[in-house]
Parts: C-alpha cells; structure tokens; sequence
C-alpha cells in the first residue's frame, strides 16, 4: 500500500459559528470544539477543519465532503454518508458506532484507537485506509472497491465481508472470531497460522 497522505494544515484556525452550517457554503479552516451537529439532511463541506471532542450524530449526509479534517475524541455515530468524500481525514479516539458509509469514495485517511462497531460500509472507494488498534465488531463490508487497506489490531469479531478485494490486506493481528467471508474476498490475504484453520473452514477444507 502507499504511504499515507496526511491532512494538509492551514493555521491559525478560525472559531466555527454554528449558523455556518446552514448557508451552503464550505467550512474552511475551523476550529470545532465540543458542540453537537445532529438531524443534518443536506450537504455540507468541511475543508481543512479540527473538531475537538464534537457530536456529529444522527444526520444523513448527502454529497458531502470531508477534507484534510481530523477529529479527536469525537462521536460520529448513527449517521448515513451516502455520494460523500473523506479525503486526508483522521479520526483519534473517535465513536463511529452504527454508521453507514454507502456509495461514497475515502482515500488518505486514518481511523485509530477508534470504536467502529456495526459500521455498514458499501459499493465504496477505498484508496489508502489506515484502521489501527480499533473495533470494527459486527460491520458489514459489502461490494466496495479497494485499491489499498490497512488493519493493525483490529476486532472484526463477527463482521460480514462480501465480495471485497482484500488483495494483500494482513489480518495476523486482528480478531477474527466468527467472521463471515466469501471467497471472492480470500485471494491474497495475510493471516497468521493460527488464523489458518479458520480460512481452511471457508474453504471447506477440514484440518486434524
């Protein structure tokens, strides 16, 4: 995989206002520290912003962007990313819990020490993904289109994977228990020999 881009910096940042939201234009160079943005249906863009401990829950984002923003000990859960874009993004310490990402494009990005469980990502790009020492229990990862992914102690205990190409993706230190993956997403993966029976299993292969 490439060697991941980070966010590219614009300083000092300005207060964010609220009201800013609701104009349609692009947020640019923000600081967005502990406020909540919830029943959002409409697209918005957030360029080169750094939300601090925000609440981001329960929107349904359409068409929108997230560029060079990164998000420190932040709660984005419970909300719909559908035609949207994550581009140079971090996510540190961050809830993601029971989102959905469908038809969207993530190149360049960084989720780590994150908890993502019950994510439901599809028919998705994915460029360059980093996700480090987070939980992804029970997401669904169905049709997406992935050029270069990276996991690093990772919980995908009971996730479902659907014809991704995970080509040269090293799961030998995630947890895998009662994963459900098809065949079409097997060719090329890392796994480590104790991780192998479980593959053979998929593969209807019984090991002694």
């Amino acid at each position: 995989m490439k060697k991941r881009k980070k966010p590219i910096r614009k300083f000092p940042l300005e207060p964010f206002i609220t009201e800013e939201l609701y104009d349609g234009e692009p947020i640019n160079y923000k600081q967005i520290p502990n406020i909540k943005i919830e029943d959002i249906h409409n697209r918005v863009v957030f360029d080169a912003c750094v939300f601090e401990k925000t609440h981001i829950t329960n929107n349904e984002f359409d068409r929108s962007e997230f560029i060079d923003c990164t998000f420190n000990n932040c709660d984005l859960s419970n909300n719909t990313f559908k035609n949207s874009s994550f581009i140079r993004c971090e996510f540190f310490d961050c809830k993601f819990i029971g989102s959905h990402i469908v038809d969207s494009y993530i190149n360049d990005s960084i989720f780590k020490s994150c908890n993502i469980r019950y994510l439901d990502i599809a028919q998705t790009k994915i460029k360059i993904l980093e996700i480090v020492e987070s939980s992804l229990l029970e997401s669904s990862w169905f049709e997406n289109k992935i050029e270069g992914i990276h996991f690093d102690q990772v919980n995908l205990t009971k996730s479902r994977i659907y014809n991704n190409p995970f080509k040269e993706l090293d799961l030998s230190t995630s947890t895998l228990d009662d994963i459900s993956i098809d065949v079409v997403s097997l060719p090329g993966l890392i796994i480590s020999e104790f991780q192998a029976p479980l593959f053979c299993k998929f593969l209807g292969i019984n090991v002694k």
